[in-house]
């Protein structure tokens, strides 16, 4: 198909599909309303191209020239974009569903309101990339590079990042839901107002940091190193905090109710106003901090030590305090 007759067929809103193209230049060109399906671009050149309102489906983009390309309000299903070079533009408002992008260099992008679904992120460079209220919902990013980017409203979902690397992230208000970050690294950095509901966060060294007013609900966090963290405001409930290493944290009105935190470590920790209520707390160290106006209401407190503790109208009724530790 010649580029004539496919511009006229794209103009009447005709889906091209299974078109075997070859050489067509849309060099710095703008699409709008294309419809392309399982097509080959065989030495086609799409460099500087604003897609916009477009459908693509199964198209290998790796097989043409596609450089510097711009999306806004495009749905690509199926697409190889792998090694694409975007860097420094934007993607706006697009969905990618299955899509391979690995190795691409998105770095210094602007995206926003984007969605990448079941997609191929493995060695992506978002290096000083803008990401504003996008989700990424089951996708793989092994290797890939965030160095110096923003994420700002962002929901990732059902991703592993147990081999990611957060120097230089600046978060603000994400969802990690389900994601999981085993034995990972994240002491001394900041994760304020951020979702983990439901993500597994085992053996993490979290050592140093802010998780204050963040969502830890039904999250796995066994054996996690919190010592000297900020939690304030967090919401634990339901939460897996077996053998967690807590000393000198300031969890401060954190909610801990319901939650699993069995042989935990909370020496010399500030605890003003928190909740444990229904809490498993049997044989968690408890001694030195500071329980003022806390709520351990139901809570199992057997074997556990609280030894020298504040507990200044600290709440008591129908725990369960067989050989509690309180008085030294």
């Amino acid at each position: 198909m010649n580029q004539e007759r496919l511009e006229l067929l794209m103009a009447a809103g005709m889906i091209i599909s299974r078109e075997h193209l070859q050489g067509l230049n849309y060099k710095n060109r703008k699409l709008e309303g294309c419809h392309l399906s399982d097509c080959q671009l065989d030495r086609c050149v799409f460099d500087y191209v604003q897609f916009k309102k477009c459908l693509l489906s199964s198209i290998d983009f790796s097989t043409a020239s596609t450089h510097l390309p711009n999306f806004e309000s495009c749905m690509l299903s199926g697409c190889k974009l792998s090694d694409v070079d975007a860097n420094g533009q934007t993607w706006f408002m697009s969905q990618f569903s299955d899509c391979d992008l690995s190795h691409a260099d998105l770095s210094k992008i602007n995206i926003e309101l984007c969605i990448f679904s079941n997609c191929n992120l493995t060695g992506i460079k978002f290096d000083q990339a803008n990401i504003h209220r996008c989700i990424f919902d089951n996708c793989l990013l092994d290797g890939a590079q965030f160095d110096g980017s923003t994420w700002h409203r962002m929901s990732i979902m059902k991703a592993d990042f147990h081999k990611f690397r957060f120097d230089g992230v600046k978060l603000r208000i994400v969802g990690f839901n389900d994601c999981d970050f085993t034995n990972l690294d994240l002491s001394g950095r900041s994760f304020s107002q951020c979702n983990f509901t439901g993500a597994n966060l085992a053996g993490v060294n979290a050592q140093g940091s802010d998780f204050s007013s963040c969502m830890m609900s039904k999250a796995n966090l066994t054996n996690i190193m919190l010592n000297g963290a900020n939690i304030s405001d967090a919401l634990f409930n339901e939460a897996d905090l077996t053998s967690a290493q807590m000393q000198q944290t300031k969890a401060d009105r954190a909610i801990f109710n319901k939650a699993v935190m069995t042989a935990a470590d909370l020496t010399g920790s500030s605890m003003e106003i928190s909740q444990f209520v229904e809490t498993d707390l049997r044989f968690a160290k408890l001694s030195y901090c500071n329980f003022t106006r806390a709520d351990f209401s139901k809570a199992n407190l057997e074997n556990a030590q609280m030894v020298g503790a504040t507990l200044s109208f600290t709440n008591f009724h129908l725990i369960e305090d067989k050989n509690l530790q309180i008085d030294g």
